[in-house]
């Protein structure tokens, strides 16, 4: 499976938080899938249930994630810019890092532009 999310500006709170939500929402039914720890999903939209035996994770559909933008407001050029998109990178693997299923075995591609 593959998600492409534009327009991504990780230093500004409200776009992080929304994108914590979407991988926090993957973990939770990548997790349901498998049969792994389905009583810490607290999403009650999950089926309980699937057609596919996904027990063994290799059978789990793959997932990648396309995050494309410019991904900090402040030029890096700019005084501060460097420390600036360091801070908002190592932000963004605290949010991937939170996520240990998807940080494992998700694929993801950082598109600058």
């Amino acid at each position: 499976m593959f998600l492409i999310l534009s327009d991504i500006q990780l230093d500004q709170p409200l776009v992080a938080e929304k994108l914590l939500e979407v991988f926090q929402g993957f973990e939770a039914t990548y997790m349901a899938m498998t049969g792994q720890s389905q009583e810490q999903t607290q999403d009650d939209n999950i089926p309980e249930t699937y057609d596919n035996d996904f027990s063994d994770i290799s059978n789990a559909p793959h997932l990648v994630f396309t995050l494309i933008g410019s991904f900090v407001t402040k030029p890096i050029a700019a005084p501060g810019g460097r420390q600036s998109a360091q801070s908002t990178f190592n932000s963004l693997a605290d949010i991937i890092a939170s996520c240990p299923y998807i940080a494992a075995n998700a694929k993801f591609v950082l598109v600058p532009g």
